[in-house]
């Protein structure tokens, strides 16, 4: 009776494993934005002025092509300081070069809780950076892909080897990255005021907030031990996102950017965030999030923060 539940389960279990295991190197071989960093970390390490870190906002917002001096974009969507932090840890010891650190300080940020260790890309970090978020010895499997988001790999594994649409440059940037509801849209500025603002995070987190801040000087006093630059950027966001926002979260961030500064006053920063001139509808994946187009507009501007600097 065992022999035979055992024969059983081995017939059931070994071809899900092969599955898996096929799964996993079919993941491995797509090209993401973490393996083309990890690569031009190995490559090009020697060389590498700026390093930029942040969420999903400064992903599609800073693209290092136009950067004068080699820089690296390790932000990643739904990163937090917390990730940011370690991963500057890390790969800090293998840039010599290393002059600038550009981190985000976008709406409500700082009232958004860390990713914490149990955050699902902590094992993209430990497999392509070396950078263990997960607060624990870790095991192989914690550098495994597929199963770290199995939904999210089995759309990335089929966009890449199926719909080929993603258009990574040698910076890890999707030059192809214009779809969204404003290009659904046509870019119509009538239709788009009239497009709820979905991904508004309005709800106040006080505790939140002063956890958040209290670690972020920390981050801050770090780079002034290591004689670095800091740019800190406030991202653009459209103008119905604009008006949308809570004003006590905006005036409990704003002020504490202003003591910041002041206390550290060789902070510098990129405030984009409510330039309605410079970026249009067209600049715009959504409300919160440029395509290509604004990206080149925004690391324009970065590049002239980088000037003053040097």
């Amino acid at each position: 009776m065992q022999k035979r539940l055992l024969k059983y389960l081995l017939i059931f279990f070994i071809p899900l494993l092969l599955l898996m295991v096929f799964a996993e190197v079919l993941a491995t071989k797509t090209q993401n934005k973490h393996k083309i960093n990890s690569e031009l970390l190995s490559r090009k390490q020697n060389e590498i002025k700026t390093i930029v870190l942040g969420s999903s906002q400064l992903t599609n917002g800073i693209n290092p092509i136009y950067l004068d001096d080699l820089s690296i974009n390790l932000s990643s969507p739904g990163q937090h300081h917390d990730s940011d932090f370690n991963i500057l840890k890390k790969v800090i010891q293998k840039l010599p070069n290393l002059a600038t650190v550009v981190l985000e300080v976008s709406y409500a940020h700082f009232e958004v809780p860390h990713n914490g260790p149990n955050f699902w890309k902590n094992n993209i970090y430990l497999k392509y950076y070396k950078v263990n978020n997960f607060n624990r010895k870790t095991y192989p499997t914690d550098s495994l892909l597929f199963i770290s988001n199995t939904a999210l790999y089995y759309f990335e594994i089929k966009d890449y080897y199926l719909n080929k649409s993603k258009g990574y440059n040698e910076y890890a940037f999707d030059t192809l990255n214009y779809s969204g509801t404003f290009k659904d849209l046509n870019y119509n500025i009538q239709k788009i005021k009239d497009l709820k603002v979905n991904a508004l995070r309005n709800k106040q987190d006080k505790i939140t907030f002063k956890k958040n801040t209290l670690f972020f000087e920390k981050i801050i006093q770090f780079l002034k031990s290591q004689n670095l630059s800091i740019i800190l950027v406030k991202p653009p966001t459209y103008k119905t996102y604009l008006a949308k926002r809570n004003k006590h979260i905006v005036q409990r961030r704003d002020s504490f950017l202003n003591t910041i500064t002041s206390k550290y006053p060789k902070i510098n920063v990129l405030d984009s965030e409510k330039d309605t001139l410079l970026f249009t509808a067209g600049d715009y994946r959504n409300h919160n999030h440029l395509n290509p187009a604004g990206a080149k507009k925004l690391t324009t501007l970065l590049q002239k923060v980088l000037d003053s600097i040097n």
